[in-house]
């Protein structure tokens, strides 16, 4: 662990007791520490708060049927944040056998399953943008007794889907999950409200301002850069190695935005040799 900042995610398929400060903080810790937390929201069919599901820096799951209704014992309370199958799910079984089991124990594992997928395509978003792409890109379930558009106690914000979460982050970890960088002091338990309270509004992608035409026969290029998780340890250079008179061309860094695409920075060029050169700081490269 680098600082106290690694990344992963717990599936738990589990619950039983009531609220432990001492748990709740342990939770924090691994958010803190950019770990995301997956858990089944309980079989009880009542409005009761299960643990650890129900603490704000873990993902609560409720069930559903193959109709995508909710599942008669499925929890719902303030703190169901998402919804997946979990009545009659095809499943390993003892002696390499398979067998139908249903319980939000198998629901947990469809929604850790895609923030599995969604961070293997976006490895620079932290586990809230992740939390919360899901979150945004719930598809509305189709029946009762969902009303009304948004969160509601028996499905959260929706039914996880994969394909919408992508094309989601693929306008910005930032876009689609908020912002990456907590008040000074705090860590990224700041953002982890659970359930009712975890979703954050879009941001709008701004419409890219046209650039003017490069004179002559030169052709413009353009630097893009994604921060990693410590944007003040980066910097970078272009340099001219043809030209001794311009040598360096353009630079960038170090930045203050974490998991953030930069891509304003472009210049004009004739034909030539040109080095690009990234620098860590830390020494540990981008990360």
């Amino acid at each position: 662990m680098r600082r106290g900042r690694c990344k992963g995610h717990f599936s738990m398929s589990l619950g039983g007791g009531g609220y432990s400060a001492t748990s709740n903080a342990a939770y924090e810790d691994y958010y803190d520490a950019n770990v995301l937390i997956v858990a089944a929201a309980g079989n009880g069919g009542n409005s009761a708060l299960g643990y650890p599901a129900s603490y704000p820096a873990v993902v609560s799951v409720a069930s559903l049927t193959s109709s995508g209704s909710r599942s008669s014992f499925s929890q719902y309370n303030d703190q169901v944040e998402i919804a997946a199958p979990g009545s009659a799910v095809l499943s390993t079984h003892k002696n390499n056998g398979y067998t139908t089991m249903s319980g939000t124990s198998m629901a947990c594992p469809h929604v850790a399953g895609v923030a599995a997928l969604l961070w293997t395509h976006f490895p620079q978003c932290t586990n809230n943008q992740i939390r919360n792409a899901m979150i945004q890109s719930a598809r509305e379930p189709p029946s009762e007794p969902r009303n009304t558009a948004g969160w509601d106690k028996y499905y959260g914000w929706g039914i996880v889907n994969a394909g919408n979460a992508y094309e989601l982050l693929k306008n910005g970890c930032e876009v689609a999950g908020g912002d990456s960088n907590p008040p000074a002091g705090e860590g990224l338990s700041h953002f982890a409200l659970g359930g009712k309270d975890q979703g954050v509004p879009l941001t709008p992608t701004p419409a890219p301002t046209p650039l003017p035409p490069c004179p002559g026969a030169q052709q413009r290029f353009e630097v893009q850069i994604i921060t990693d998780n410590y944007p003040g340890e980066t910097t970078w250079t272009l340099t001219d190695k043809c030209d001794a008179s311009i040598g360096e061309m353009m630079s960038g860094g170090p930045y203050s935005t974490s998991s953030t695409p930069y891509s304003d920075m472009s210049a004009c060029a004739n034909d030539g040799q040109y080095e690009f050169k990234i620098n860590d700081s830390f020494g540990d490269g981008v990360c």
